[in-house]
């Protein structure tokens, strides 16, 4: 470990003032503070990495923010008001497994996936050993959605109405329901894309009745402004500390 630190610190000893190489382009580091609490040495070989870095050259290119709840993906509804491009992936077995919201190229996109099957394809740690479903909802920001993270009031969730398909059960038998809405409900539940093919109108009628059900499972974007802080505080720090050394 110690001469993989001597050598990075090589590297960087070599940065222009702008922290270029130049034979390099920009040094990265990535880390992922999951793993401070399950692989010993992990905390310490970033913070050494962390602390050579001269953070007047240096900048945040990308955060991931990830909330886990206890469900599986192919039992959720989830449709997505702000009309993103979306992308789906299915299993084997044709159930949703996989959901992006917005270019996964572009600034900022979020990724719903099932975290156990992840673990398991990519055999890497998995945290929820004794739980047999996870979905994650994930924030990726990049560039100036990342640097701005702190002070910005950009909610990378709002938008997203999430669903238990078991809500489909109680709509269809809720009496005091019109049975024009019923279905459109319905429809919309299971075919969430419908929603950006409506006109304006429409869409913002819809948006407010789906808004209205009286059980929704999940909320991303509610748990994400009241966990800003927290991960706010995480993130400066693990810079502060790194600044400090």
């Amino acid at each position: 470990m110690e001469n993989i630190l001597e050598n990075i610190k090589e590297q960087l000893d070599q940065c222009d003032e702008r922290g270029y190489l130049d034979r390099l382009k920009d040094v990265r580091y990535e880390f992922n503070p999951k793993y401070y609490e399950y692989v010993k040495g992990v905390r310490e070989a970033s913070k050494g990495i962390l602390s050579m870095l001269k953070m007047e050259c240096s900048k945040i290119s990308q955060i991931h923010l990830a909330f886990d709840y206890y469900v599986q993906i192919s039992d959720l509804s989830i449709v997505d008001t702000k009309s993103r491009k979306e992308t789906i992936i299915k299993g084997k077995t044709k159930k949703l497994e996989t959901m992006y919201l917005g270019s996964r190229s572009g600034r900022n996109h979020v990724a719903i996936y099932d975290k156990k099957q992840e673990n398991k394809d990519k055999g890497t740690i998995d945290q929820y050993e004794g739980l047999s479903k996870i979905t994650r909802f994930e924030a990726r920001l990049r560039n100036d959605y990342a640097r701005e993270f702190r002070d910005s009031k950009f909610n990378p969730f709002e938008g997203i109405l999430v669903h238990h398909l078991e809500t489909m059960s109680e709509i269809e038998k809720d009496t005091s329901m019109r049975i024009e809405d019923k279905a459109m409900i319905l429809h919309l539940l299971k075919n969430p894309s419908a929603l950006g093919e409506m006109e304006k109108s429409k869409k913002t009628r819809w948006k407010k009745k789906l808004s209205s059900l009286t059980r929704i499972d999940i909320n991303p974007a509610e748990d994400y402004e009241q966990k800003k802080y927290s991960l706010v505080c995480r993130l400066e720090s693990i810079m502060s500390t790194s600044n400090h050394k």
